[in-house]
């Protein structure tokens, strides 16, 4: 479905969320768990477009539940996959998964370590991605070493990833144990809330759809 202008959010794909950049794309932005390959293709061609058009998949970090059928959508349409070079090693396999603390993150460490993905393109800060306009790359630690943001300041529109999330009608972090390091999270969330953005879409929970910026403002002053 539509949610933004250019803006999609993958139909189906649970309890993450795959958004399609159709406006200078067609970019597709995570991908959810394994196995939600055949629904982006199926979205893909309910819009109208060739699953060959695709020209990029972009991780947001390397956790399972987002990058988790890059490989196969890559494989399936020929899209490149792009991810923070931090991250690039644990998302192809070459070193364990980021960011799993105590015993149940051990245990989701695991299971990322089974899903690789090869990485085509290496993402720095200040890199822009030629969609959209041009969508800022902002690196934002603390989740995962490699976690990162993507921002459109004309548009208004944050990608954020697992940085923080909506959820329950407020604006929330990731469940500790996720975290790799949660003062850096925390030092990440303050430099997002300066910036200015109408639309927040994160990798969990739901799309907040207006007043973002103020709302992510709000949040961090009570954090602190």
């Amino acid at each position: 479905m539509e949610i933004v202008p250019g803006i999609h959010r993958i139909d189906g794909i649970f309890p993450n969320n795959s958004y399609l950049v159709v406006d200078g794309g067609p970019i597709l932005i995570d991908t959810g768990f394994p196995g939600n390959c055949v629904r982006i293709l199926r979205y893909l061609r309910s819009i109208g477009l060739c699953k060959t058009s695709l020209k990029a998949v972009v991780l947001t970090h390397s956790h399972i539940d987002h990058m988790g059928s890059a490989g196969n959508v890559s494989a399936a349409t020929g899209a490149e996959v792009w991810a923070h070079k931090s991250g690039a090693s644990s998302i192809e396999g070459r070193r364990p998964a980021e960011g799993y603390g105590s015993l149940l993150g051990r245990c989701s460490h695991t299971l990322s370590g089974l899903v690789k993905a090869p990485v085509h393109r290496m993402l720095s800060e200040g890199d822009v991605i030629e969609c959209l306009d041009g969508l800022q790359v902002i690196h934002t630690p603390g989740h995962t070493e490699g976690s990162i943001c993507l921002y459109q300041e004309k548009k208004g529109v944050l990608f954020s990833g697992d940085t923080v999330q909506y959820r329950l009608r407020r604006i929330r972090t990731p469940i500790g144990i996720f975290n790799q390091d949660s003062r850096q999270l925390d030092d990440s969330i303050e430099r997002i809330s300066k910036l200015s953005f109408e639309y927040m879409l994160p990798g969990d929970g739901v799309p907040l759809l207006g007043g973002a910026s103020n709302l992510l403002r709000e949040f961090f002053r009570k954090q602190v």
